[in-house]
């Protein structure tokens, strides 16, 4: 991206580019992330990301920003508590990488610049990639897998719910007393919902403030899956699974607003066997194990964000 723009504009233009990319977004324990690293991921997991609307462009960006801060403290906490990896891995790594990108008709370069990072930042992740494959395997029993695995049930089973939301973002700063007025006006929103005076679908397009205010607060069908992956709280998700089709919740508290939710329809899926899908536990359970770790980071990390 950043080429792109030294080709189309002026020397002094695509120095701006340069210096505006170096701007640091954020630091994670003194370490910085910079407005380029910011950018490349933002074009890599949505290239529509410059045509959105200003409220979920600001959405977004605060979305991977966390992701991002989220791999800093994770290899923090690697580089602290795991032996470090082999050169020869790293380097192996490195080659296939190579490798990969020339069948491609692409270099290293151009995957750095496109990423917006460079070699020796490369190798760190990939040294951070190993690191956690390790610790992980050191960390994984059977009791714990079984135990992952009836407590997800449902996702296993591949239960959906489809799901619609209205919500009043608050925030987290406000004034209880704001809060309390939003929940209030939700509250008179449910009731005129339910007394048929406006169906749920027309309420979140007047009034949700959420990205799926167009569509009619419609989330379509979601897995069981907890840990922050799904774009509800994990405590309004699982109530969402506790809900029959037609069912409106009452005015539902979380650090990110307050809700209403309607569940549209359900799918009960079909049972599973542990054993054949053991696979999808583990990197469940991994995947739940860093969740874990980067909770407990984040209440003694250090982190400034200074994202506009």
């Amino acid at each position: 991206m950043a080429g792109m723009l030294i080709l189309l504009g002026v020397a002094g233009g695509a120095q701006a580019q340069k210096t505006e990319a170096k701007t640091p977004v954020a630091t994670v324990n003194g370490e910085v992330i910079t407005r380029g690293e910011l950018d490349a991921q933002l074009k890599k997991v949505d290239p529509t990301f410059g045509r959105l609307p200003e409220a979920q462009r600001k959405q977004q960006q605060q979305i991977v920003l966390n992701a991002l801060i989220d791999a800093m403290l994770l290899r923090q906490y690697l580089e602290k508590n795991t032996p470090p990896v082999d050169e020869k891995q790293i380097n192996n790594q490195m080659a296939a990488l190579a490798a990969q990108l020339r069948q491609q008709g692409r270099s290293l370069n151009d995957f750095c610049r496109e990423m917006n990072r460079n070699e020796a930042q490369i190798r760190a992740d990939i040294a951070a990639m190993h690191r956690w494959y390790a610790y992980a395997e050191k960390h994984v029993t059977e009791q714990d897998l079984q135990r992952c695995y009836q407590e997800n049930k449902d996702l296993f089973d591949q239960v959906r719910v489809r799901v619609s939301e209205i919500v009043l973002r608050v925030p987290t700063q406000a004034e209880p007393s704001e809060r309390e007025l939003a929940r209030k006006r939700l509250q008179e929103l449910r009731e005129k919902i339910v007394a048929n005076q406006i169906t749920f679908e027309e309420a979140a397009k007047q009034f949700s403030q959420s990205p799926t205010q167009e569509q009619g607060g419609d989330l379509d069908w979601l897995p069981h899956l907890k840990g922050g992956l799904l774009p509800l709280p994990d405590d309004i998700l699982d109530l969402a699974f506790k809900m029959q089709p037609g069912q409106i919740s009452d005015v539902l508290n979380s650090e990110f607003g307050l809700y209403l939710i309607k569940v549209t329809q359900r799918d009960p899926g079909h049972p599973s066997e542990y054993e054949r899908v053991k696979p999808e536990v583990r990197d469940l359970y991994v995947e739940e194990m860093k969740m874990a770790i980067l909770g407990q980071m984040r209440k003694t990390a250090e982190i400034k964000v200074f994202l506009q």
